[in-house]
């Protein structure tokens, strides 16, 4: 977590790490209030516990109904998952957004 993260409001945070979908934005003005609470209580919220700065990221997953998946896929899934973030890493350098590489592996299967 990121330290001082209790200190930042979250819509400071979200114009600080700005994303093409607004994930902050959709997620926190879901509930009256939770753009101006801390980021730390807001990732508390939602139960999140990556890095802040990758939140949009991992938010996509939610939020792109094509990938909702019974949770056990994922289980199944996990070490395909893997491979497929770790062979992009590899190719281009960085970790694909991880819908990318689901979308990848339910290509494949």
């Amino acid at each position: 977590m990121l330290t001082k993260s209790h200190a930042i409001i979250v819509k400071d945070f979200a114009k600080a790490f700005p994303d093409s979908k607004q994930w902050f934005l959709a997620i926190a003005t879901s509930r009256r209030g939770r753009m101006n609470i801390p980021l730390d209580k807001f990732f508390e919220m939602v139960n999140y516990d990556g890095a802040p700065e990758l939140f949009a990221m991992h938010a996509c997953i939610l939020g792109n109904k094509a990938l909702w998946l019974n949770p056990e896929w994922f289980n199944t899934n996990r070490k395909r998952l893997q491979d497929e973030m770790e062979q992009h890493r590899l190719t281009h350098g960085f970790q694909c957004v991880p819908a990318i590489a689901v979308k990848n592996v339910l290509k494949k299967t």
